[in-house]
């Protein structure tokens, strides 16, 4: 018996001697693929990578990106963000045979995935997303059928998703083959196993799936998240998302795609639907009052739809709606006062819709967690509610362009979390409430064609976090209060067509961020301080059509990145300072009907970017010339054309060239040709 049991020990001491020595002899092949794969890379982050006979541990368990089992063979391969740039190709997947998870998300790896993949038979979790792969996805990712998550997302993938893929995973849950230009596997082919019977995450959206929604999504009866946006699917929203093959559905975005017809009264039996994305499709019809019946919706998003509706009032049923989104429809009517059950609201945009009536105070009252308010470009009368200051956790309102009268509210000083304030293009009167000055997070006033009066508040100075100040063709009146100097992180004030009077405060000159300054056709007295010399960021200067007089302050010349310059229609006198030579950077100056005397300085030779034509000097004298009275007049112009644009975003566009003089060289007008490409903001 000890003979036995002697016997049967060394052969155990065998068999771990011979298991021992074969996993190390594995474990060698893996460090040795490994060290070969990265030497073909172009570049990496992987310096702890070597294999060193003088190193105790010669094993790749310790190197970064690497994990192993008990016996040292690699399990998980992790080398998300690391600087990787390269190919698979030297990459020996076979070799890996207890590889469970392979990440080489956000790198710059490239080419084809190679069909050899398919040997990682244990692999859960794949991931080779936000990379540059291109080609077919690879038949034999369909033999990893472990696999739990697949991630090929944001690569340049094209092809046919494969049938093996749907067919055969079917223990995969998540699956994102978002940002790439796969197209829609056969409609007609048949999948075994029920197709990805587990699937409950499915990103498809940002690809070229092309007419036919996909007919395998019917079969995956688990899905929970379902995104095919921005595709190019046609056809009506089919009915067979029903509850009874999607009663766990919780997300469904539809959007950017061609889907045209109604709105399906099946999209209201998904009980369980907590987001709702259909923008952005030319749908037709109105919105089903069904709606009203996902009691669990959060996020409804129909923008930029051609539904024609009144908004249902069973919409308010939805009382856990948090993103109520249907910017850009044909909707109608006033609001329904059933919406004021939306108590989880947070954030609602039905901008550009042609909805009326007044905005109720019943609605600013209950809507208290609200972040977004967006009703521009609607036809909304009324006043604004005293009980827009219900909205403590607002950081956004808009309700410019629409038909909104009577002044704003001394309430709206409770906005405190406000960031930005747009109620331009109403009818809003009366004078701007002290109250403003409190909301010291505002980065953003646009107000602009109103008809609001009195002076600019004093208050205003206290806003330290405000970059823009839009306040054109009101009627604003007194001074510029001495305060808006305080308002050190200002890059636009837009005061043009007021009634502005009084002296520019020296206080300006604090304003050392300001590109764009619009004081025009306002009346605005007294000279130019020199302290606008500060103004070193400008790029914009708008003056004309005020009572400036005196000299023009040598200090013009401190502006290194001016680019438009109109002081016409003042009282300037004087010569056109030298200095004007060091901006150089102007492409346009405009000082017409002024009186401005002497000849041009010789240093406007060093504005590369102003190109005046030449014209005979021998002119008779006029005291202004517009544009349009050129064709009617005897004067000899060298005109050219123009295509002039002002307002937000990239302006191209050509300008006038025209120099005038009377007999004594007097500047009566002067424009130069120019060409531009820069970022207009609007004034």
């Amino acid at each position: 018996m000890l003979a036995e049991a002697l016997l049967a020990f060394f052969l155990s001491l065998s068999c771990i001697c011979n298991s021992t020595s074969y996993h190390a002899k594995v474990t060698q092949y893996e460090a040795e693929a490994l060290v070969q794969w990265r030497a073909s890379l172009v570049s990496h982050s992987l310096p702890s990578w070597l294999i060193s006979n003088h190193s105790s541990n010669n094993g790749p368990c310790e190197w970064d990106g690497i994990r192993c089992n008990l016996f040292g063979r690699v399990r998980e391969i992790n080398l998300a963000n690391s600087n990787l740039s390269g190919t698979l190709h030297q990459f020996n997947f076979s070799i890996f045979t207890n590889l469970t998870s392979l990440d080489l998300n956000s790198n710059n790896l490239f080419g084809p995935i190679p069909y050899h993949i398919g040997s990682l038979s244990k692999l859960t979790t794949l991931d080779l997303g936000h990379n540059n792969f291109t080609g077919n996805i690879p038949n034999e990712i369909g033999e990893l059928r472990e696999l739990q998550v697949l991630y090929l997302y944001n690569n340049s993938l094209s092809g046919a998703i494969p049938r093996q893929l749907i067919s055969n995973l079917q223990e995969v849950w998540d699956l994102d083959l978002s940002f790439n230009y796969l197209e829609n596997p056969d409609p007609l082919m048949q999948f075994n196993n029920g197709s990805m019977a587990s699937l409950t995450h499915l990103l498809l959206h940002h690809n070229s799936l092309g007419l036919e929604f996909p007919t395998f999504i019917f079969r995956c009866h688990k899905l929970i998240v379902l995104d095919l946006s921005y595709n190019n699917i046609a056809g009506s929203i089919p009915t067979r998302l029903s509850p009874n093959a999607f009663n766990q559905l919780e997300s469904l975005n539809l959007s950017t795609n061609q889907f045209e017809g109604p709105i399906p009264d099946e999209i209201s039996l998904l009980s369980n639907l907590e987001s709702l994305r259909l923008s952005n499709n030319p749908l037709k019809g109105r919105i089903p009052p069904s709606i009203g019946n996902l009691s669990k919706l959060q996020v409804l998003v129909l923008r930029n739809t051609s539904l024609r509706s009144y908004i249902p009032k069973e919409l308010g049923f939805c009382s856990n709606l948090v993103t109520l989104n249907l910017a850009q429809n044909y909707l109608l009517g006033p609001l329904p006062l059933s919406m004021t059950s939306l108590e989880k609201i947070s954030k609602i945009s039905l901008y550009g819709n042609q909805l009326s009536g007044e905005i109720h105070s019943h609605f600013l009252s209950n809507w208290t967690r609200l972040t977004v308010l967006n009703f521009g470009r609607n036809n909304f009368s009324g006043t604004i509610p005293f009980e827009i200051g219900n909205l403590s956790n607002l950081l956004y309102l808009r309700l410019s362009e629409n038909q909104i009268s009577g002044s704003i509210p001394c309430s709206i000083g409770r906005l405190r979390n406000l960031k930005r304030l747009s109620l331009y293009r109403n009818q809003l009167s009366g004078s701007l409430p002290q109250e403003i000055g409190n909301l010291s997070n505002l980065w953003s006033i646009e107000l602009f064609e109103n008809q609001i009066s009195g002076s600019l508040p004093s208050s205003i100075g206290r806003l330290r976090s405000l970059e823009e100040l839009w306040l054109k063709q009101n009627q604003l009146s007194g001074s510029l209060p001495l305060e808006i100097g305080q308002l050190v992180n200002l890059r636009v004030l837009g005061m043009m067509a007021n009634k502005l009077s009084g002296p520019l405060p020296s206080q300006i000159g604090h304003l050392s961020e300001l590109v764009l300054l619009s004081l025009s056709e306002n009346k605005i007295s007294s000279p130019v301080p020199p302290e606008i010399r500060n103004l070193s960021q400008l790029e914009v200067l708008y003056l004309d059509d005020n009572n400036f007089s005196g000299f023009l302050p040598v200090e013009i010349g401190c502006f290194s990145n001016l680019r438009f310059l109109s002081i016409r229609n003042n009282q300037l006198t004087g010569p056109l300072p030298c200095t004007i030579g060091n901006a150089t950077r102007l492409t346009s100056i405009l000082l017409s009907n002024n009186q401005l005397t002497s000849t041009l300085p010789a240093e406007l030779g060093k504005l590369a970017n102003l190109k005046c034509e030449h014209v005979d000097t021998n002119l008779v004298p006029l005291p202004t010339l517009d544009e349009e009275d050129a064709e009617s007049s005897t004067i000899k112009f060298d005109w050219k054309f123009t295509l002039m644009g002002y307002g937000s975003g990239v302006v191209i566009g050509f300008s006038i060239g025209y120099i005038m003089f009377t007999d004594d060289n007097r500047i009566v007008a002067m424009t130069c040709k120019f060409l531009y490409y820069n970022r207009i903001v609007r004034f």
